[in-house]
């Protein structure tokens, strides 16, 4: 069960540093999961004996070596990783900073040159107890407040998820490896840590698949072959459809026109005039899925994220304008990302259009920005009609759309979806029925 235990906080901790190796707290909390990792087989390797006395005396060095370094360096890494995860640092210049870490690391440091690696003993653990407990509780205190002073609810949710998956760990951590053997109280925790390792993974699915946690969250996803047929027959459908009826259209016109006198300019031109409209429906339609499956290229520069939204909103400004919504913004000035502004500027306009139409009379529009995690969000709020939960996943398919009328095509998302894809970043939709929804840009922070 030991080695269970180990393996899957090894290979998590791996996971998430392969998919956030950029972000700073996360390589402080993949470093803890090695370091936790270590300990519980130095349980198991302890808890093993083998005819061989060489092979034995190996396990009893290697368990001593894993299990020192774990009662020493777990509670320095949790620290380092609240400080980082909540930007809270007691010093702000760079040099500064480099100083309260290599202080942090005197304690752990003056333990292992004092006891070595040895089996802990209870003077050991005296020892070690003095400057845990602070450790322990600083490390959470930080990620407490962090949680209360942040403003923007998305993040708080995932701060929540984090104190709370982080607290529970860090308390039976504490009590089971520091505090019961100060007080000599012996019930059995070695054989119940990997029980509650599995609890904690449970935990952090179920928390970062819902809220997300350390800026991690968890997409799971059903492919579905027969949707995939449905969306492509719903799309030829649309097309065959369209051209249909326009091309009855110009048809019946011309017939009209060669039947009309042609002294009657009047209702030769109304009739031109309906195949002109009738044509360029039809290129117009051509030109937008051309331009859905054509491949997106990039020419990324760094640009100014409120001028861009500016711009965005200036382009929907006579629809909201007509609506009185109005418009809540809450984004810095001076906050630049990597990013393709044709791009992701047809992107905002078609989640601002989107929202309008979803809106009614006096609706409001908000627009936050915010770093999340690894990314930077715009997060785009309405509080129009919303989404059925039955159509909430199905969204940024090609041609799939809940809106009635001709000019609905139902790639406006899905270009959307694909914009954010070329930026290696993502595209969240949360929607309530008759309450709004809310759709999360976010771009790769580094």
């Amino acid at each position: 069960m030991h080695i269970i235990a180990t393996i899957i906080v090894w290979g998590l901790s791996t996971l998430i540093l392969v998919a956030g190796s950029k972000y700073r707290p996360l390589r402080w909390i993949c470093l803890l999961g090695y370091i936790l990792g270590g300990g519980v087989l130095g349980r198991f390797l302890n808890n093993i004996s083998s005819s061989s006395l060489v092979v034995t005396s190996i396990y009893k060095l290697l368990s001593s070596l894993f299990l020192s370094v774990s009662y020493c360096f777990v509670p320095y890494f949790l620290i380092m990783f609240s400080r980082s995860y909540s930007g809270q640092f007691l010093v702000r210049h760079p040099v500064g900073k480099i100083i309260c870490e290599m202080a942090l690391l005197i304690p752990p440091t003056i333990t292992i040159l004092s006891f070595g690696l040895i089996n802990p003993s209870y003077e050991y653990h005296i020892f070690l107890i003095f400057w845990v407990t602070p450790y322990f509780i600083i490390a959470n205190y930080i990620l407490i407040k962090s949680f209360f002073n942040e403003k923007v609810p998305a993040i708080k949710r995932q701060k929540l998820s984090t104190c709370v998956t982080v607290f529970v760990g860090s308390v039976y951590g504490y009590i089971s490896c520091h505090l019961f053997p100060v007080l000599r109280v012996k019930l059995g925790h070695a054989e119940r840590n990997p029980f509650v390792i599995f609890a904690l993974l449970i935990a952090f699915v179920i928390l970062s698949s819902r809220y997300g946690i350390l800026g991690v969250k968890l997409n799971f996803e059903k492919y579905d072959p027969f949707n995939s047929i449905m969306m492509l027959s719903s799309g030829t459908l649309i097309l065959s459809h369209t051209l249909k009826n326009e091309l009855s259209k110009i048809s019946m016109c011309a017939q009209n026109i060669k039947t009309i006198p042609k002294n009657d300019i009047n209702r030769i031109e109304k009739n031109a005039d309906i195949i002109l409209d009738s044509s360029q429906y039809v290129l117009d339609m051509v030109k937008k899925i051309k331009d859905h499956v054509a491949e997106i290229r990039l020419e990324k520069n760094m640009g100014n994220i409120a001028s861009l939204i500016e711009d965005s909103l200036g382009m929907v400004k006579p629809f909201t304008d007509v609506k009185n919504i109005r418009i809540i913004k809450n984004y810095s000035r001076d906050t630049s990302i990597s990013m393709d502004r044709k791009n992701v500027k047809e992107v905002l306009v078609n989640i601002f259009m989107n929202s309008v139409e979803a809106s009614k009379l006096g609706d409001s529009l908000s627009i936050c920005v915010y770093i999340d995690g690894r990314y930077y969000t715009i997060a785009v709020t309405d509080t129009g009609e919303g989404i059925e939960n039955e159509n909430l996943h199905k969204v940024v398919q090609p041609f799939f759309t809940t809106k009635k009328g001709e000019s609905n095509f139902g790639l406006g998302l899905s270009f959307c979806y694909n914009v954010m894809q070329k930026h290696n970043g993502l595209m969240e939709i949360q929607s309530k029925p008759g309450a709004g929804t809310t759709i999360y840009l976010k771009f790769p922070y580094h």
